[in-house]
């Protein structure tokens, strides 16, 4: 049945493939300004930190065209909309789990975004300014293994996020947390090595850093093999851990429309 909604959702993203071509322009001007800047912040020396011109742009375009290339905010408000409305006690009639519903959903999405915006959109940065490769195919097996780790972070933060509207009544003020959270917590933007050594320690330690900077620093071989296997087995606790927290506020929500429904 989800295997259906996960199609089904793909096919309707496909049927609107017409905004392709904005959503690739989007996401190529914003890698070649982030491109610009590290081109500025480096100017005549080669390496910052480690970190060479070459991989400070691959790092970043990563971050922006694969790692977070889905259109969250769309979900986050309909989940809200939902909410507020009481629409959503009509998917409580449904032999379907919801949550379980809009992750195949979201999953239709995400393999929209990546193979027909994300991966465009890499290729003109591949071609503008070059990207460097993974290091060897054991670091390019292992960030396939982050990438899908990021994804399902990234719908739990959504989800909980959704959630949270029941005490909220509004959207606006999750969607501005979760995103100041992904660009800055995240390092999808700035590599979080670049950050203050005191700041480093608590970032790195926060479910964000999974979504976007440990599965490029893993592409790029920042991360040795044994590390990354680690690194992936915090990443798994912090999810099983996200995935409990939504389960809790779905229970509390379906208790809440309850009631308030007689």
């Amino acid at each position: 049945m989800y295997l259906a909604i996960f199609r089904n959702s793909l096919h309707v993203a496909l049927t609107y493939r017409g905004r392709f071509f904005l959503q690739v322009l989007e996401s190529y001007i914003a890698s070649v300004a982030l491109a610009s800047i590290w081109q500025a912040v480096y100017g005549n020396s080669s390496s910052v930190d480690g970190i060479s011109l070459q991989e400070a742009i691959t790092y970043s375009t990563l971050g922006f065209t694969v790692l977070t290339a889905w259109r969250w905010r769309r979900t986050l408000r309909e989940l809200g909309r939902q909410i507020k409305s009481g629409d959503i006690a009509v998917h409580l009639l449904k032999p379907v789990n919801f949550p379980m519903k809009l992750f195949a959903e979201s999953c239709g999405q995400k393999l929209f975004e990546v193979i027909v915006v994300g991966c465009p959109a890499l290729a003109l940065i591949a071609l503008t300014y070059g990207l460097e490769p993974p290091v060897d195919l054991s670091h390019c097996a292992l960030f396939l293994l982050f990438f899908l780790l990021s994804f399902f972070l990234m719908f739990l933060v959504v989800l909980i996020g959704g959630l949270g509207t029941l005490y909220l009544y509004k959207e606006e003020p999750v969607e501005w947390t979760i995103s100041a959270c992904v660009v800055l917590l995240s390092g999808q933007a700035i590599p979080l090595r670049f950050y203050p050594e005191t700041v480093q320690v608590l970032i790195t330690h926060l479910p964000f850093s999974w979504i976007s900077f440990y599965p490029a620093a893993v592409y790029l071989g920042k991360v040795e093999a044994p590390d990354a296997f680690g690194l992936l087995s915090i990443g798994i606790v912090w999810s099983a851990t996200l995935a409990l927290v939504a389960h809790a506020l779905w229970g509390r929500l379906v208790n809440h429309l309850t009631v308030q429904g007689g």
